[in-house]
C-alpha cells in the first residue's frame, strides 16, 4: 500500500539582513494547533550557532553550528513539533548573521 501524507504541507521562505533578533519561519498554526516542521533549509553569511525555537518561550527545538557562507538542511526523523499551541517557529543566530530559511511544515493538534 502506498504511503499517503494526510497533512497539507506549507512552504515558507524567510530572511533577515541583520539576524539580531529571532525571526519567524512559519505562520501561527491556529488555536489548539501546533507547528510541525518536516524540513528546514538554513543559509548564513557569517559563521554562527543557529537555533530553531518557539515564539514567546524561546524553547530551543534544534541547534546547529554553521560555517561562513554555510548551508544546512535539517530533516529530523521525528519532525520538529512545536511545544505550544498557536505559536510560530523562529530562528535566532549567535553571533548575528544574515540568514535565509526555507521551512516546510504542517499543523496538528
Amino acid at each position: 500500500e502506498d504511503f499517503v501524507l494526510s497533512q497539507t504541507l506549507t512552504r515558507t521562505f524567510s530572511s533577515t539582513s541583520t539576524g539580531s533578533d529571532a525571526f519567524d519561519i512559519t505562520a501561527a498554526p491556529g488555536t489548539s494547533l501546533k507547528v510541525v516542521a518536516t524540513d528546514v533549509l538554513i543559509s548564513v553569511e557569517s559563521a554562527c550557532y543557529a537555533t530553531i525555537q518557539m515564539e514567546t518561550t524561546a524553547n530551543v527545538l534544534a541547534g546547529l553550528y554553521l560555517p561562513s557562507n554555510g548551508t544546512q538542511f535539517v530533516s529530523p526523523s521525528g519532525y520538529l513539533k512545536g511545544d505550544a499551541n498557536n505559536k510560530k517557529l523562529r530562528v535566532l543566530t549567535s553571533p548575528t548573521s544574515k540568514v535565509a530559511v526555507t521551512c516546510i511544515w504542517f499543523t496538528e493538534a
